[in-house]
């Protein structure tokens, strides 16, 4: 882990300048610094961190050939070594010394060379495991819950999402989501297309045990659960029932009634005086918007008026054609009808048609 040991041999040429020609020694003084892996030999000895001082005497190595004296006064420094500890949330990874620290690779020792001796880190890494935690929860049947932008609702019940950061640590959280919805439901019927001032009847029907039920518009019955009433309608309209269920739950349905200025008019297309009554009558049956037929008329294939009458009272068949002109019942074949008809409002409308007569 150290640098490998380096020997250091001193020349004994630089000792020659210390001699003289009369044969004085020649003394030299060694100072320097080392790290403690390194050794220097001195002629015969050898230095290092366990003998870092000392004498050498060089036999016969100044230049007038007496001996040489060297001082050696050496200093060893010791490596840094230090810990470091860290602590990762799961998944995460830290680098030392280019090393990669993670769940797989908690220690390992690091060495650093700069300068003159090396350095070395002791890596511990702890591991965070992230936080697991569970929602569970009964919710209404339009209930959500929308973690991590994910929806999660009726349809869409249960999964795992991964909090980033949300834990105390800072790390992720992950939490199992497992929902269940109230078997609660609110149905107060189809949407429909009704004549102009016809009558309608709501009906709720529902699966709650309701605390309180609000309508709007304002009711269409008395009692707001309209379980006896009807009401006329002669506009659109679009009833919201909205019911409040004893656990909390808010469900509500509407029903929308479009309205139609086409009447509903009868008229057989086939007719037979000598048929049972009310079969012996030819008339027209109306829906119940319609209040009065104000004129009723038949007439021959070639257009002679055989039956004219005012003001007759819809859906009764006493007041029709008994088949009779002039009191002779007519022959078989085909006639046609015309007629004006009155709505509960006073408007007016006319049908016409065509019918066999047959015996």
């Amino acid at each position: 882990m150290f640098k490998s040991s380096q020997y250091f041999l001193l020349a004994i040429i630089f000792l020659l300048s210390l001699g003289s020609a009369s044969g004085q020694i020649g003394q030299y003084l060694l100072r320097d610094t080392f790290c403690n892996d390194q050794e220097v030999i001195v002629g015969d000895q050898v230095f290092g961190p366990s003998k870092p001082v000392g004498v050498v005497v060089l036999t016969g190595a100044a230049l007038n050939g007496g001996d040489s004296i060297v001082q050696v006064q050496l200093t060893y420094l010791h490596p840094v070594s230090a810990n470091f500890f860290a602590t990762i949330c799961e998944g995460d990874s830290i680098y030392v010394n280019g090393t990669a620290y993670h769940a797989f690779h908690l220690q390992g020792t690091e060495v650093f060379s700069s300068g003159l001796c090396d350095s070395i880190v002791n890596v511990l890494i702890t591991v965070l495991t992230p936080p697991f935690s569970n929602l569970r929860d009964t919710l209404c049947p339009d209930g959500f819950y929308t973690i991590n932008g994910t929806r999660y609702d009726y349809n869409n019940r249960v999964g795992y999402e991964i909090l980033p950061n949300a834990s105390s640590s800072g790390c992720d959280s992950i939490v199992a989501i497992d929902l269940e919805f109230r078997n609660l439901w609110l149905y107060i019927g189809e949407d429909r297309v009704i004549i102009k001032g016809d009558t309608v009847c709501i009906t709720p029907q529902y699966g709650l045990t309701p605390t309180s039920f609000v309508w709007l518009p304002t009711a269409p019955c008395p009692d707001s659960l309209c379980s006896t009433s009807c009401i006329m309608l002669t506009a659109p309209v679009v009833f919201t029932l909205i019911a409040t269920d004893t656990s909390g739950c808010v469900l509500q349905d509407e029903v929308k009634f479009r309205i139609s200025n086409k009447n509903q008019v009868y008229a057989p297309n086939v007719f037979s005086p000598d048929a049972r009554w009310p079969d012996n009558h030819y008339s027209l049956h109306c829906d119940r918007t319609v209040v009065n037929i104000k004129r009723f008329f038949i007439a021959d294939r070639w257009g002679d008026l055989i039956y004219d009458r005012r003001n007759i009272t819809p859906n009764s068949p006493d007041e029709g054609w008994d088949g009779l002109y002039n009191g002779k019942v007519m022959d078989t074949g085909t006639y046609i009808f015309g007629a004006e008809l009155e709505r509960f409002d006073g408007t007016t409308f006319f049908e016409k048609g065509g019918f066999s007569l047959v015996r």
